[in-house]
């Protein structure tokens, strides 16, 4: 779990230097221990492309073993590139669970409609490389005074 928290810092740059290769190599290592937000901060890491070239089977398999260990955002991660990935030669393992629904074309939105956010939530980024987890609450600032007086 540690390796994943300080990969969230290296992925945001808050409070470190920004580092996609560090982020990569953290969220690698807490994956290989088996924890299911490494796995799915990997995936999401290989997905974008972020630290690495972009594999979006490799994200797709990672999001279905964190999934399979009952993590909500990487369930939702797999249920939307799911219908990205194509099954190749280079890609044999790579089998869609279900087929991708049809939507419907809809109409134009008028010029002064919001942005669509039903779709769910916002992609993995440096701003949110939780997707969906929530955020902690801020730390508050705690100032040591020493009393050099001496007496």
């Amino acid at each position: 779990m540690a390796e994943n928290n300080l990969g969230l810092m290296y992925l945001s740059g808050k409070g470190i230097e920004q580092d996609y290769a560090k982020a990569f190599d953290l969220f690698e290592r807490s994956a290989n221990q088996g924890y299911d937000w490494g796995m799915n901060n990997l995936g999401g890491l290989y997905e974008k492309g972020w630290g690495t070239e972009p594999d979006l089977a490799k994200a797709l398999s990672l999001y279905r073993e964190a999934a399979a260990k009952g993590n909500e955002a990487a369930r939702k991660s797999e249920k939307r590139i799911e219908p990205l990935v194509v099954k190749t030669e280079a890609n044999p393992s790579v089998q869609p669970t279900a087929a991708a629904p049809e939507k419907p074309a809809a109409p134009p939105a008028p010029a002064d409609a919001k942005p669509d956010t039903s779709s769910g939530p916002a992609p993995l980024s440096a701003q949110n490389p939780l997707e969906g987890k929530p955020k902690p609450p801020p730390v508050p600032d705690k100032t040591v005074k020493s009393d050099s007086s001496g007496g």
